[in-house]
């Protein structure tokens, strides 16, 4: 159903790791192929985590796209290498070597659509997963039928499939397929929910997982409802990423944080916004503290100007100081510069300070400074010269 509607010769590349999930999909979409005159390729990513058991993967997979006529491509990748360099786990480290893998051949084949082989288990542990972090109404959406990545589309074919349905598939039509060994690790925390809560669920309900996926595709309704709303708030009440601070502050926080998330979207180029930086603008907007501003990721800066809450990109102008440091009172701060990124850093002995004065101090700043609180810290940075008030003489 994903596929139908697209041009018979529309290439489909799949994400194969040769579990039953995959194995199970690249027979079906051989099949398909056949029937239309597509054209299918195969890609999977050698980790680097497991030894010999991934060259058998890795093995087992080229085989299978030789059997069912799909060309095969693969990678070998020292993920737990990747992984230490970048700080981030070897799980999250995995899935982003994978995709940038995927989206590599489809810019090299001219391919526009990626399948990969997410079932409803998934679904459930990823619903599971995002509610163990704290997640809103776009979490407990789970994994979607269907995205864009960039500007190519991942589809989910057998994402309403549970993983029994699956395994039943392929034995009833003889598909072979490989068990990775770490599945069974529950020092990962997506194994854990699989491995130790969903069975529980079952136990409780034997549709858990069916359920599920039912209620999933009830609340992206309500969701695409929001999403509507939020959109036609930032089209008819923004302009220029920026939003009226009257309209913002007297909006449901269900449209202001979709709304804020577009325009951070927007300005980035596709970035995601954070809950923590979602409410720390909100605040922002709350005070409205005129020319006061705080830093988001990726170089971007939200402010209040005119009456308006402004996404902007820091400017890049060149300020030559050399660094230095400056007593300011009787020892209450210490003011470090290198380039010009500056630090105030509050002294122990100051930190009972009342909020009011802390407060007073931030907004005559704010004539010289871009500047931003947070854990004991004032972070500044100079304003252009065009744009520091007459504070300065």
């Amino acid at each position: 159903e994903l596929l139908s509607g697209l041009d018979a010769q529309e290439p489909v590349l799949l994400g194969l790791s040769g579990g039953a999930d995959s194995s199970a999909l690249l027979v079906m979409l051989a099949e398909h192929a056949k029937q239309v005159g597509s054209r299918i390729y195969a890609a999977h990513l050698n980790h680097g985590i497991r030894g010999e058991e991934a060259d058998r993967d890795e093995q087992f997979c080229k085989e299978l796209c030789l059997r069912v006529g799909v060309e095969f491509i693969s990678k070998r990748l020292d993920i737990p290498a990747i992984a230490a360099s970048s700080g981030e786990s070897v799980e999250t480290a995995a899935r982003n070597a994978r995709y940038d893998f995927f989206y590599e051949i489809m810019k090299q084949k001219g391919i526009r659509i990626l399948a990969t082989a997410h079932n409803a288990d998934d679904n459930l542990e990823t619903i599971l997963f995002n509610i163990a972090r704290g997640t809103g109404l776009g979490g407990l959406c789970g994994i979607p039928e269907s995205r864009p990545m960039g500007d190519c589309v991942v589809i989910r074919p057998i994402l309403t499939m549970e993983k029994k349905e699956i395994i039943f598939f392929c034995k009833s039509n003889g598909i072979s397929f490989v068990t990775d060994s770490t599945n069974a690790d529950n020092e990962y925390t997506r194994n854990k929910i699989r491995n130790r809560i969903i069975p529980i669920l079952r136990e409780i309900n034997p549709s858990a997982v069916k359920n599920a996926s039912r209620m999933t595709e009830s609340l992206k309704d309500d969701s695409l409802c929001l999403q509507s709303m939020a959109d036609w708030f930032v089209e008819e009440l923004g302009g220029n990423y920026s939003i009226e601070l009257e309209k913002l502050c007297g909006s449901p926080s269900s449209i202001v944080n979709r709304a804020l998330i577009r325009l951070y979207d927007e300005i980035t180029g596709g970035k995601a916004l954070e809950a923590t930086h979602i409410n720390a603008i909100k605040e922002l907007a709350r005070k409205g503290v005129p020319h006061s501003s705080i830093s988001l990721p990726n170089e971007i800066e939200a402010r209040v100007e005119n009456g308006k809450l402004c996404f902007t990109v820091k400017s890049k102008e060149d300020f030559s100081f050399d660094g230095f440091n400056i007593q300011l009172g009787d020892g209450l701060v210490m003011l470090c510069a290198v380039g010009y990124s500056f630090q105030i850093l509050l002294i122990d002995q100051y930190v009972h300070l009342h909020d009011h004065i802390l407060e007073m101090m931030v907004i005559a700043l704010a004539e010289i400074f871009h500047v931003v609180v947070a854990d004991n810290q004032v972070n500044l940075t100079i304003k252009p010269i065009k744009d520091i008030g007459p504070l300065c003489g």
